[in-house]
């Protein structure tokens, strides 16, 4: 019982809100996203808490993602440190 009395402790009730109905930010879960500059590349919605993607197809998204990059010179950061 100790679980659930924190849980309600620190999770806040919305004022007006009814027994019975289900606060928004409990309907949210995660996910994983694969990001090339402003583009998701790849996208996975958990379906329910501890859910998780295939982690081949994941990196495979990454891969694929990252050949589409243009190569940087290995000194490329400094540019942006010390611009001309």
């Amino acid at each position: 019982m100790r679980y659930f009395g924190n849980v309600m402790r620190v999770s806040p009730i919305p004022e007006g809100m009814k027994f019975g109905e289900v606060p928004e930010g409990v309907l949210r879960l995660g996910g994983t996203f694969v990001v090339r500059g402003d583009d998701v590349a790849y996208q996975w919605n958990d379906r329910l808490p501890g859910d998780h993607p295939d982690l081949e197809e994941v990196f495979a998204a990454a891969e694929r993602a990252a050949k589409e990059i243009e190569p940087k010179s290995p000194l490329a950061f400094l540019e942006n440190l010390f611009p001309r």
